[in-house]
C-alpha cells in the first residue's frame, strides 16, 4: 500500500504535464516564461524537503506523509479552480509555489521503507519504490494526454486532486504507523544534538555528493534527449513521447526482474557501480548522434537507471541512526533539487555549441559516481 500511495503521489505530477501547452496560450506566456509554470513547484518543493522529512522523525512517517497527500490534494483542486476563473498568472504561480510546500513527501517515503524493512531486503524494497516512480513516468503522461483532450485544460488537474487523494486514503486504512523516535531512543554521549547532526552530515557527505552527481546525468538525459530527437533525429512530439515511454518501460522492466538477483550475487555498491558505470557509456554512446548508437546507449542509460538509483538511500539508511533518517534523506533531496535547477541553465549553455560535449559532461558526472563508491569499498574494507 505505500508503494501504491508512492506511485499515486507520483502519478498526479506526471499527468498535468501534456496540459502545459494550453496553460501557455491561456497565460499568453513566452517560451521561457513556461519554465515558471514547473520552477515554481520546484521551489515550494525545495522548502518542503528542509521540513517535512525532518519533522516525521518525530511526529512520525505515516501521520506526515497523510498530511502532505491530503493537503497536496487540496491544493491541485484550487489550481483547477484558478484556471477555470481565468485568474492571472501570478495567483496561478503562487498556488502552485504554495503546494509544493506540501508535496516533499518522497523522502519520507524512503525513511519509512528504511524503519519497517529488515537491513538485508532493503535495497530490493528501495528498487521497488523506484519502480513504483517509473511506472508513474510510464502512465502518467499518456493518461494526461486523454484527459486534457477530453476534458480540457483542469481535466489532468482534477484526476491529480484524486491521484493524492486515494493515496492519503490508502495510507489512513492500510498503512501502520511507523516507529516515533522520543528522545529516550536518542543515542547519548553528545552534549549538543546540532553538534550530532553536524557529524552526520560530513559522515555522509560523499553519499550525497554521488546523488547529486547522478541527478546532473539523469537531467542531462531527460532534458536534453528530446531537443536531441528534435534537432538531429527529426522526431515529432508524439515520436519523443513514444521513445521516452519505451525508454521507461525498459527501466522499469530492469527494477522488476533484473535489479533483485543482481543486488544478490554483486552486493549493493558492486550493483551501484555497475549501474554508474552503464550510464556513463549510454551517455557518451548517445554523445555520437548516430540513430544506431542513440538506441544502445539509452539500453545502457535504462540499466544503469534501473540499478544506481536504490545505492544512494540504502546506503543513508544505513549510516545514520533511525531517528535522523528522515531529516538526511531531506538532505539528500535537497541536493536533487539543486541538481535539477542548475544542470538545465549550465549544460543548456553547452549543449548550444556542442551535443557531443553536452552529453560528455553529464556521462563524466556518473563517472564521478563510480570513484566515490569505489572509493567507499576500499574504506569499508579496511574498517
Amino acid at each position: 500500500m505505500l508503494l501504491i500511495a508512492s506511485c499515486l503521489s507520483l502519478l498526479g505530477f506526471t499527468m498535468p504535464s501534456p496540459a502545459l501547452p494550453l496553460i501557455r496560450s491561456q497565460f499568453d506566456l513566452e517560451d521561457w516564461q513556461t519554465g515558471l509554470v514547473s520552477s515554481s513547484m520546484s521551489l515550494g518543493m525545495l522548502f518542503a524537503v528542509l521540513f517535512w522529512p525532518g519533522y516525521s522523525d518525530s511526529m512520525g512517517r505515516r501521520k506526515v506523509l497523510m498530511i502532505s497527500l491530503f493537503s497536496t490534494s487540496v491544493l491541485f483542486g484550487l489550481q483547477v479552480w484558478v484556471l477555470n476563473q481565468h485568474c492571472g498568472l501570478r495567483t496561478f504561480l503562487a498556488v502552485r509555489c504554495f503546494t509544493g510546500l506540501f508535496a516533499g513527501c518522497n523522502p519520507i517515503f524512503k525513511a519509512y521503507l528504511a524503519d519497517v524493512v529488515p537491513s538485508e531486503r532493503l535495497p530490493r524494497f528501495m528498487v521497488f519504490r523506484e519502480a513504483s516512480a517509473t511506472l508513474a513516468f510510464i502512465i502518467g503522461p499518456t493518461v494526461g494526454g486523454y484527459l486534457t483532450k477530453d476534458f480540457g485544460i483542469g481535466g489532468p488537474f482534477v484526476a491529480t486532486c484524486l491521484a493524492h487523494l486515494v493515496g492519503a486514503v490508502l495510507l489512513s486504512g492500510f498503512v501502520e504507523e511507523a516507529k516515533q523516535y522520543s528522545d529516550e531512543d536518542i543515542p547519548k554521549g553528545t552534549s549538543d544534538d546540532d553538534e550530532d547532526i553536524l557529524s552526520i552530515f560530513w559522515k555522509v557527505v560523499d553519499i550525497f555528493l554521488m546523488s547529486f552527481c547522478y541527478v546532473v546525468s539523469q537531467t542531462c538525459f531527460t532534458f536534453f534527449i528530446p531537443l536531441l530527437l528534435h534537432d538531429c533525429f527529426g522526431y515529432t512530439p508524439q515520436g519523443i513521447g513514444i521513445f521516452l515511454t519505451v525508454t521507461s518501460i525498459i527501466v522499469l522492466t530492469n527494477q522488476v526482474v533484473v535489479y533483485k538477483p543482481l543486488e544478490k550475487r554483486l552486493g549493493l555498491e558492486q550493483t551501484g557501480c555497475l549501474g554508474a558505470i552503464s550510464i556513463v557509456f549510454g551517455l557518451w554512446l548517445v554523445s555520437f548522434q548516430s540513430k544506431a548508437l542513440l538506441y544502445t546507449g539509452c539500453l545502457f542509460y535504462a540499466f544503469g537507471s534501473a540499478t544506481f538509483p536504490a545505492t544512494v538511500p540504502t546506503l543513508l539508511a544505513k549510516s545514520v541512526p533511525k531517528h535522523h533518517r528522515g531529516i538526511v534523506l531531506g538532505w539528500d533531496s535537497v541536493m536533487n533539487n539543486v541538481g535539477r535547477v542548475l544542470t538545465p541553465l549550465c549544460l543548456g549553455l553547452v549543449y548550444g555549441r556542442s551535443k557531443y560535449a553536452c552529453f560528455l559532461v553529464g556521462g563524466c558526472a556518473s563517472g564521478l559516481v563510480t570513484l566515490l563508491l569505489r572509493r567507499r569499498q576500499r574504506e569499508t574494507a579496511r574498517t
